[in-house]
């Protein structure tokens, strides 16, 4: 009896049409129809706009393709919904969706009736499942093609998978009837459509068996040899199945009792009740098997692999996972062809020895069957390949150490370890009731020292939940012990060394020797150059082994071409790499260092200011070394490279070798001395020092105090820097080293002015140009002029000031320095902007600017910066120096340099006053002159003095002000600044006004205008309103 049919209809399942209450709805043109068709098969499902547009269109499709889309989608809601809404087509981001009532629409309907079928003969109700197959089978339209009219290549696909699937239930009906002794309906039902299909071997020996079964045991055998010879001529081998229905047809016994309606096995490992997190990575293999479980227009099976280190959680997750699908359709096998067959009804006996013919036997098994096949812990491609299902519906989830990347229909996953919110909730949930306090930081250290691993994690909790004596610190203090951690991970059962040791067994010689190389290696990730250094190799033989590693997750890849291991891997390698010899591990670690120490000073080439005079001596030059032909190739190598820099200094004291040390403290002088970070460059001078001393190198050791002076500088330690300066000087004249005295003057020179002693300034610098000039210094001529400009501006010696200056400039072009160049422009801009000549001050400095960022030089873009908001405000543009101001006070508070956020400060709070912020603006001073005068700085005092004198007297408290200029004035007559004590006069003389004291005022000012008209520089406005004193970082 024909199933009853819905008022309202869409058929799929032949040439697509609509009806409503037997009248059919015109749907329109071909795309109007394919668009809605491709909607239905989403039903439920949003379908991004692009990929409807290619779904339901043949070729390219036109322009206009998105308002087209809109357009038919508009007409196709008033044609189907002409009697109320019964299909919502909709917008919705990022595409269109499609809903109904599944009932509506026949394929649907038909899928729901294939499941229900599938269920019932699960649960051996065999007659209910035929009236559930008769009725899906009804919903097609004759043997007509689903969307038979519909012309694009996705449609056609799936009328393709379409029709895989009404056979599948033509073979189910008919196995059922032969099954229930009514072959002759199998016969029925098949003989028209079976030999159109040869190439379904399942559903040949189903008819071959019906016809021998109905008494005709001659045309059996006919038909199961043309469905031979069909199979032979598309290249296929015949299976057993089709072998033995033949043998029987023509021996004239009865055929092997169908089994399709087999109960299901559920073979399972137990889930685990503690199973923790993972929420994104269900999602995505969910996702993944969205197809497989509800789409029965599926056209191949789907494969997810799932691939981890040791003790990620692979098996877990995918445990995990089966058990969630396991009320849906597919069913769990095992994990081996003759595991697996057994499971699937086959006789011991009747299993080939032969793996193919083993693998086609599993395979016409499983055909229209809906299984999920589980296969743990895989080792390898050519494993997994005889057991996947060739048939549509079923669902195959693989996990393994190795990445199985030939497996190209699969979706891959790979697990890394836990977050720490969630290894925090596995531990707790482990360990037991009451066993840990919520927020524990002994918990938060145990899953730290797990690496977040949910294997050690677990372990870790049982130790805690056995040991009731034991406390989460108790825990804490044995897994702290880096060299017994691994050992102590294991509860009996579990082991994580022994999972370690079996990832590792899987590797090659060669790979194995690699591992152990690596564990070597002192920093925290590393590249194929500095693995080339270790495994004494080339760097493609590196790449090659150590892509290898990755492939086996024993390390990570977090960015391209850089590695590094989970840290527990790590401490597993450390053990391996004790197989090799004390020689070999010498010799590794010797080439390494060595690659660290010549690539370091082939990049300080560029990035050095000044020459360092330091040989470097390198016992086994690197054979490869990464290009490094600019500046800013070399500065990126240092910053990514400074961790494993470090570390190997750490190493090379470690192991006594001090010329490494004191090598690689000159290399990265340069770099650090621009990028800091400055604490560290402290440390490391001063430990090349002591090395130095105690080899008794006499120039390592100047060299090393030279750097350790210039960071002291840098960190306002003036005092310090002068004694050590000093003793570097006192080294270099030892060896009579012209150059190096050279350069440890130039910078006795520079404390000399940030103290306020500009004689001995002078003196310190032209005794250092006389040297530079003397060894052909250009760089450093240029440097030591530049010095000598500075201290000329802050004893208001301007012309001489621009002369030595403009110098400077000519020198750094000769020498082809940007950034020696961009120094000298920006000093001479600060002269510019001194004497009045605003524009050319910003023309200058803003080219001093770009030359920095160019070269990416943070102190020179910071002090660029500075001095542009100083000129900015002198002319009136606070909100451009305000600006400016910030801007530099981020970078120098980044870097650690309390001279120049002391300057930004400063010049900071002077603009935000004149825009009437005088709460930010006090603050801003306040700040900067306790970092003057924390640092020492006389003259930076004095100007912090007057800016925040200035913000009293526009906030009406004119007597304190004045007491405050009064303190500026004599800070700026100690610091010899005539700028700053012109500034404080005519700030003096402001209050005397404001006050009424107009003689005091008068004669205050004339004193000022005096020395503004012997420094030769322009009258202010009111006082606070002109150019800060010249920075002097």
């Amino acid at each position: 009896m024909p199933a009853p049919q819905p008022m309202f209809e869409i058929r799929l399942l032949g040439t697509m049409e609509a009806l409503s209450e037997g009248r059919r709805l015109k749907l329109g043109g071909t795309r109007q129809r394919s668009i809605l068709a491709v909607l239905l098969l989403h039903l439920g499902q949003t379908v991004p706009k692009q990929r409807l547009i290619e779904y339901a269109w043949p070729v390219d499709p036109p322009a206009t393709a998105e308002e087209l889309v809109v357009a038919y989608l508009s007409r196709l809601r008033k044609i189907l919904n002409v009697d109320g809404e019964r299909v919502s087509l909709s917008a919705t981001r990022p595409g269109f969706r499609a809903e109904c009532d599944p009932e509506v629409v026949d394929i649907h309907r038909f899928n729901a009736l294939l499941r229900r079928a599938r269920q019932e003969c699960d649960n051996r109700e065999e007659e209910r499942a035929v009236i559930h197959l008769q009725t899906a089978l009804e919903a097609w339209h004759g043997n007509s093609t689903a969307i038979a009219d519909l012309d694009t290549s996705w449609l056609r696909s799936r009328a393709t998978a379409l029709e895989g699937r009404r056979l599948e239930a033509l073979e189910l009906l008919a196995g059922l009837h032969l099954d229930a002794g009514q072959p002759g309906r199998t016969v029925a039902l098949l003989q028209d459509v079976a030999p159109l299909h040869p190439e379904r071997e399942s559903l040949m020996v189903t008819f071959v068996n019906a016809l021998a079964a109905d008494g005709e045991p001659v045309r059996a055998a006919q038909v199961a040899a043309e469905c031979t010879q069909a199979l032979l001529s598309l290249g296929q081998k015949p299976g057993p199945a089709l072998r033995d229905a033949h043998t029987a047809a023509l021996r004239g016994q009865p055929p092997t009792a169908h089994s399709g309606a087999s109960s299901p096995r559920r073979q399972l490992p137990a889930d685990s009740r503690a199973f923790t997190g993972r929420v994104e990575e269900l999602a995505l293999l969910e996702q993944a098997t969205t197809t497989t479980l509800q789409d029965l227009t599926a056209a191949e099976a789907t494969i997810c692999a799932i691939d981890g280190m040791g003790g990620v959680g692979k098996s877990t997750l995918a445990i995990h996972l089966a058990h969630r699908l396991a009320d849906r359709p597919p069913r769990e096998a095992g994990d081996a062809l003759e595991v697996l067959l057994r499971a699937l009804g086959v006789p011991p006996g009747r299993i080939p020895r032969d793996l193919d013919e083993r693998a086609a036997v599993y395979r016409e098994r499983l055909a229209g069957t809906r299984t999920l096949i589980l296969l743990d812990n895989a080792n390898s491609e050519a494993q997994i390949v005889p057991l996947l299902p060739a048939a549509p519906g079923c669902l195959v989830l693989i996990t393994g150490r190795k990445r199985l990347k030939a497996l190209d229909d699969a979706y891959c996953l790979s697990l890394e370890p836990l977050s720490p919110i969630d290894a925090i909730t596995l531990f707790r949930t482990c360990a037991g009731h009451g066993r840990t306090v919520l927020d524990s930081p002994a918990v938060e250290e145990i899953v730290t020292l797990c690496g977040q691993l949910p294997l050690a994690v677990r372990i870790a909790a049982a130790l805690l939940r056995h040991r009731p004596a034991w406390a989460p610190r108790h825990l804490v203090h044995q897994l702290r012990d880096e060299h017994d951690r691994i050992k102590a991970l294991t509860d009996g059962e579990r082991d994580l060394e022994a999972v370690f040791s079996l990832s590792y067994s899987g590797l090659t010689a060669a790979q194995q020797r690699a591992f152990q190389r690596l564990a070597l290696f002192p920093g925290p990730d590393f590249d194929v150059y500095a693995a080339a250094a270790l495994f004494d190799s080339s760097p493609r033989m590196a790449a090659r082994l150590l892509e290898d590693l990755v492939d086996h997750n024993l390390l990570s890849q977090p960015v391209p071409d850089r590695y590094q291991f989970h840290d527990l891997i790590r401490i597993h390698a450390r053990t391996r790499a004790d197989e090799g010899s004390a020689q070999q591990r010498e010799a590794a670690l010797g080439r390494v260092l060595d690659y660290y120490l010549g690539t370091a000073h082939s990049a300080d080439r560029h990035l050095a200011r000044r020459t360092v005079p330091f040989p470097v001596a390198v016992d086994t030059p690197p054979r490869h070394q990464p290009s490094l032909t600019t500046r800013e190739a070399a500065a990126s190598w240092v910053r990514t490279e400074l961790p494993n820099l470090v570390a190997s200094v750490d190493l090379a004291r470690e192991l006594g070798r001090r010329r490494h040390v004191v090598g690689i403290s000159a290399a990265l002088h340069g770099y650090l001395y621009i990028e800091g970070p400055w604490t560290y460059a402290l440390a490391l001078h001063s430990a090349a020092a002591e090395d130095a001393a105690q080899r008794g190198d006499l120039l390592g050791q100047a060299t090393a105090r030279h750097g350790l002076g210039r960071v002291q500088r840098m960190l306002g330690e003036y005092s310090a820097a002068a004694a050590t300066h000093r003793e570097a000087l006192g080294l270099y004249e030892r060896l009579n080293h012209r150059h190096g005295q050279a350069n440890a003057l130039d910078s006795l020179g520079r404390i000399c002015w940030l103290t306020g002693d500009y004689v001995g300034a002078r003196e310190y610098l032209q005794r250092a140009l006389g040297l530079f000039d003397e060894v052909e210094d250009l760089l450093g001529q240029a440097g030591a002029l530049n010095g000598i400009g500075r201290v000329c501006q802050l004893t208001g010696e301007y012309d001489r000031a621009l002369s030595a200056h403009k110098l400077a400039l000519q020198l750094t072009r000769r020498a082809g320095d940007p950034i020696a160049q961009a120094t000298a422009l920006n000093d001479l801009g600060r002269v510019l902007g001194r004497t009045g000549d605003l524009a050319a001050a910003v023309d200058a400095q803003e080219a001093a600017l770009d030359l920095y960022r160019s070269a990416s030089h943070r102190v020179g873009i910071a002090n660029a910066l500075n001095d542009i908001g100083r000129v900015r405000h002198s002319n009136g543009e606070d909100g451009a120096a305000i600006a400016a101001h910030r801007q530099a006070l981020a970078l120098y508070r980044e870097m650690g340099h309390r001279l120049g956020q002391a300057a930004a400060l400063s010049g900071l709070g002077r603009a935000l006053c004149r825009t009437a912020d005088y709460t930010a603006a006090a603050d801003s001073l306040d700040t900067a002159l306790s970092y003057f005068r924390a640092i020492g700085d006389v003259q930076g005092e004095a100007a912090a003095r007057n800016g925040r004198a200035a913000v009293l007297l526009a906030t009406g408290a004119a007597r304190e002000a004045g007491v405050l200029y009064a303190s500026a004035l004599a800070q700026a007559r100690r610091g010899s600044s005539p700028f700053d004590e012109a500034e404080a006069l005519e700030g003096m003389a402001a209050t005397h006004r404001a006050v009424g004291d107009i003689d005091a005022a008068v004669k205050r000012q004339r004193k000022a205008a005096e020395i503004r008209q012997r420094l030769r520089i322009p009258e202010g406005g009111s006082a606070g309103q002109r150019l800060a004193t010249p920075g002097r970082y």
